[in-house]
């Protein structure tokens, strides 16, 4: 069985648009509303509004730079696959997931071990977590699935 898990943007990302979208609007609409009205409000709002736009800006770009690292998660018999937009597949088994959490607006949250290989050829467990944007009643199934699946010698319960 492979399903490929549909995502939808998360609210956090959500949030930093609307975030956005303030200071922008507000650039747009001070000097329009400062001719209209024939007062000086736009020389004491200059600054204000200023430091709002390059933090809208920064937020932006940092959303512009973010688009293009978007992950495509699969649904295995054997655990999670995630594939990179880069083309690179990680398999992350049902033994190596330590914890699934629904978390509202910040969406689903999954943190696993990722066996690392240290000096003297010692392997270290990395603790990895990522955010996966599906809906409260697809991250409850995800969540039963892992438990059904899961052994119970690796893992405490929960």
């Amino acid at each position: 069985m492979e399903r490929r898990i549909e995502e939808q943007y998360s609210g956090t990302r959500r949030m930093l648009y609307l975030i956005a979208a303030f200071p922008v609007t507000l650039m747009v609409i001070g000097p329009i509303g400062s001719w209209i009205a024939g007062n000086g409000f736009w020389n004491t709002a200059r600054a204000s509004l200023f430091g709002l736009g390059c933090i809208a800006v920064a937020i932006g770009w940092y959303l512009f730079l973010m688009r293009g690292e978007k992950n495509t998660w699969y649904l295995t018999d054997n655990g999670l696959q995630r594939v990179k937009s880069s083309g690179d597949r990680t398999m992350i088994s049902w033994e190596q997931i330590r914890d699934m959490k629904w978390m509202g607006f910040l969406g689903f949250m999954v943190r696993w071990n990722k066996p690392q290989t240290g000096m003297n050829n010692q392997i270290y467990y990395q603790d990895v977590r990522s955010n996966l944007g599906v809906g409260e009643q697809e991250a409850r199934e995800l969540i039963s699935l892992w438990r059904e699946k899961r052994t119970t010698k690796s893992h405490a319960p929960l």
